[in-house]
């Protein structure tokens, strides 16, 4: 997932669902020059340990839920939006409530990407954006999907 923050310019990326903070790790050292992160966990601990972990200035870690995204990028919009919550856990309705609401944040040509280890969002998904490509990291145990998707539907 940190490939596509591998850019020449600038990024705004956000984070949902940073959990331990791997996929936070990897995209820090990713990020070029001169760009943000901010990575949203609902879970204090989780989210200090982050901050200690790494301790980038280009990283903030946010104890706040998906939905408030909007009031921590003060009128800007995410190049990169990495989500990495368990859709599964939230339910189709909620969870497509949830994608609708953070890709308002996303830019016109940003990309959305959902790591899952099921392919049962691909329907919603499919909703939410006019393209879906799904990749398969096997480095990851058990092998996860990757949902990369662009164009959000108005």
């Amino acid at each position: 997932m940190a490939k596509y923050c591998r850019q020449k310019r600038p990024l705004i990326v956000v984070e949902l669902g940073a959990g331990t903070g791997t996929v936070t790790k990897a995209i820090a050292k990713a990020l070029p020059k001169n760009s943000k992160l901010l990575a949203f966990e609902i879970n204090a601990e989780l989210a200090r340990a982050i901050n200690i972990a790494i301790g980038a200035s280009a990283v903030r870690v946010i104890i706040d839920r998906a939905e408030n995204i909007g009031k921590y990028l003060a009128g800007k919009k995410a190049d990169v939006m990495v989500s990495c919550l368990p859709l599964a856990n939230f339910g189709r309705k909620r969870a497509g409530q949830l994608i609708r609401g953070a890709v308002k944040h996303l830019d016109k040509n940003g990309i959305f990407l959902q790591f899952q280890y099921s392919p049962t969002n691909w329907p919603m998904l499919k909703n939410i954006f006019k393209s879906v490509n799904v990749e398969i990291e096997l480095r990851n145990i058990p092998p996860a999907l990757i949902y990369v998707c662009r164009d959000p539907i108005a």
